[in-house]
């Protein structure tokens, strides 16, 4: 018995030796990687980052906080310096735009007096003479943007013709599609990828199935345009199309993106044509420049804006991927578009005609308060003399008229480069300029003329007027800078390499890059600042979540269009066919403003077709599947048919066979066609 005891005794202390030892073992190990943790960091850190290797050697990680911020660092590699640099670089940029805004607020006489002249400097001696040294000096001026064509304004040939030119680019495998899908749906009050919001339409379908639906439709009337060419060149074979869709994930919904992606079967895409890729992320700072640590002690950081899509293009092979498909023409969007038509032919055939590296879809703005961008012409001009430039109007090469400073007088030189307005940053003067009438032209019966005694030169103004006036209307003349940027934009091939190679050679290098478009040095594809309050580490106690006032750099992706040598395509589309937005839980831009819209375009194509649809006006919905039709074309099924509210049109639909509402419900009582 004696002997048991001692037995037991003895393999208690071996158990507990062995666990001791291992317990040494795991406890050097930690200390260990925390060295190794704290080596990585002193090697990657900025200097003027020292505060997150101090707080690295305070504060007791979890080996998933220790884990995630090894990772970031890995992820950022050499280019937390380059961020720095970045953020002072747009700091000082944002306060000489806020400089330039009040400035522009107090002297606005003085500032259009001088945007027409130009100014000269000269070395003098101590008695006032000059001694023969003359300075350029460059001044900036925005102008208006006029679009190379209007799609409500073009004939139903043109249109065909830009049609047929986009089938045939997707039949010979050269077209794809790119969708900006790195952002979560917070503010609608979901916490997954936007793109797999249900909106509320009677099919329920998710943003990501309405648009691979239209890609489906776009492949299926491109092999009908395949089919029809095979039948008139005898003995040819007609391709099969395809069009690959490439999609730009963030690190925080690229998981639940794949895997949304692979619970649906890819939405019946061929798995192979569909490509995700990662954005990358900036770290955030606070307003002295230091970077933020977040409520569990690792480094806070966000998307770096859609301005990143490029370099995230080169470092994810996307663009290798698309080369070797043989792909040159993408139709790059964002995912929030509720109407977006990816691979839309006949923006991708036009664009494609006109043969540029780079264009953008924009829509008319007609409110100046509406939160969008707007497209405009930065001329950079100087004079040598200093005397008065005289200005003429000359065709430019996008189809647009500028100014440039003609005298005889002074020597001037000028160059132009496209750029975007954004809302926040525009200034008040601008937003709300509107175009400009001679009052005293214009003649009763909503006419006006240029030239009396040429009847050829009245032109009627009634979309100037709105009932129940008879006058003209000051606010309804349109605003001049009105091409409004809705995120959908054109590039060939090329121009993504061009881009992405200069945007990773900065970031690399950190050397200045040229722009050949301007005799001054300027940084690549410079980020902007906002401001935004997010949550952060507080000392001691990490359950506790604290925000603060901090500063998110994004880059936007209309910056890269002053890299096009060739100018930009400006294609203008129609609201109603091609924006719904996406962004807010209600109101504007909703989720109920969207499927109304949907509704809207879908009733008119069913009306259009001799079908009769329930009157919507107490909140009925009607929708026609992408599948079954694109653009309201294909829907004979509907003639002489009787579609209830909140009603979806899939393939195989079939209509009722009688009418289950009185008439007055279709048209309403007191309609004309009761």
């Amino acid at each position: 018995m004696t002997t048991t005891r001692e037995e037991e005794e003895a393999n208690d202390l071996e158990e507990e030796e062995e666990k001791d030892e291992k317990d040494e073992k795991k406890k050097k190990q930690q200390q260990r990687e925390e060295e190794e943790f704290l080596r990585l960091l002193e090697k990657r850190l900025p200097q003027s980052q020292s505060h997150v290797l101090e707080h690295a050697k305070k504060m007791k990680m979890s080996e998933e906080t220790r884990a995630k911020m090894c990772a970031q660092m890995e992820s950022l590699g050499d280019e937390l310096e380059y961020f720095c640099d970045a953020f002072h670089r747009a700091m000082v940029s944002s306060k000489k735009t806020t400089a330039t805004l009040e400035k522009s607020k107090k002297e606005k006489k003085e500032e259009e007096r001088e945007s027409t002249t130009s100014t000269s400097t000269s070395n003098t001696d101590d008695d006032g003479n000059g001694v023969g040294f003359e300075k350029k000096k460059r001044k900036t001026r925005i102008e208006p943007i006029v679009p190379d064509v209007v799609a409500a304004e073009a004939s139903e040939e043109e249109k065909r013709a830009w049609r047929e030119e986009g089938y045939a680019l997707i039949r010979s495998g050269k077209v794809g599609a790119i969708v900006m899908a790195g952002g979560q749906g917070t503010r609608l009050g979901s916490a997954l990828p936007k793109g797999t919001f249900d909106i509320g339409l009677p099919s329920k379908k998710s943003l990501f199935q309405l648009q691979a639906e239209r890609i489906r439709k776009v492949i299926e009337l491109a092999a009908a345009a395949a089919a029809a060419a095979a039948e008139n060149e005898e003995g040819k074979e007609s391709a099969s199309p395809s069009l690959p869709w490439y999609i730009m994930t963030s690190p925080q919904t690229h998981e639940q993106t794949v895997e949304f992606f692979r619970e649906n079967a890819y939405f019946n895409l061929p798995e192979k044509d569909v490509v995700f890729f990662q954005q990358q992320e900036a770290p955030v700072f606070d307003v002295e420049g230091k970077i933020i640590l977040a409520p569990d002690g690792s480094i806070q950081t966000s998307p770096d804006g859609n301005g990143s899509i490029y370099r995230a293009l080169l470092k994810s092979n996307a663009l290798e991927n698309m080369k070797k498909r043989g792909v040159r023409h993408l139709h790059c969007y964002s995912v929030d578009n509720a109407l977006i038509l990816p691979g839309d032919c006949e923006f991708i055939g036009y664009c494609a005609l006109r043969g540029k590296q780079s264009g953008a879809k924009v829509i008319e703005k007609t409110s100046p308060d509406e939160k969008v961008g707007v497209f405009a012409r930065e001329v950079a001009y100087s004079n040598i003399d200093g005397g008065d430039g005289d200005y003429t109007e000359k065709e430019d090469t996008d189809g647009g008229r500028r100014k440039s400073a003609l005298s005889s007088s002074s020597s001037s030189s000028s160059s132009s480069r496209i750029r975007v307005l954004e809302y926040s940053e525009i200034e008040p003067s601008v937003r709300d300029e509107r175009e400009e009438v001679d009052y005293d032209e214009v003649l009763p019966g909503n006419m006006r003329t240029d030239d009396s005694n040429d009847p050829s030169s009245i032109i009627k103004i009634e979309k100037y007027n709105r009932p129940p006036w008879n006058h003209f209307n000051p606010d309804n003349r349109p605003l001049r800078f009105r091409c409004a940027n809705v995120a959908i934009h054109y590039f060939s091939l090329d121009f993504l390499y061009k881009v992405a190679g200069i945007a990773n050679a900065r970031s690399s290098s950190g050397k200045k890059i040229v722009n050949d478009q301007d005799d001054q040095d300027s940084f690549a594809m410079e980020y902007h600042v906002a401001e935004k309050d997010v949550p952060c580490y507080v000392e001691g106690d990490t359950e506790k979540r604290r925000t603060k006032k901090a500063i998110k750099l994004e880059s936007f992706i209309f910056d890269a269009y002053q890299y096009s040598s060739d100018g930009v395509t400006i294609f203008e589309g129609e609201r109603k066919l091609d924006f719904a937005p996406v962004k807010q839980a209600t109101g504007d831009d909703s989720p109920e403003s969207a499927r109304r819209m949907i509704s809207f375009v879908h009733s008119t194509w069913i009306t259009k077709n001799r079908g009769r649809v329930q009157w919507g006006g107490y909140g009925g919905l009607v929708e026609v599947s992408p599948l079954v039709s694109l653009r309201g074309e294909n829907l004979e099924i509907v003639n002489d048919c009787d579609v209830q509210r909140n009603t979806s049109i899939e393939l195989g639909w079939e209509p009722p066979s009688e009418r289950q509402t009185p008439w007055h419900r279709y048209y309403g009582k007191h309609s004309s066609l009761a």
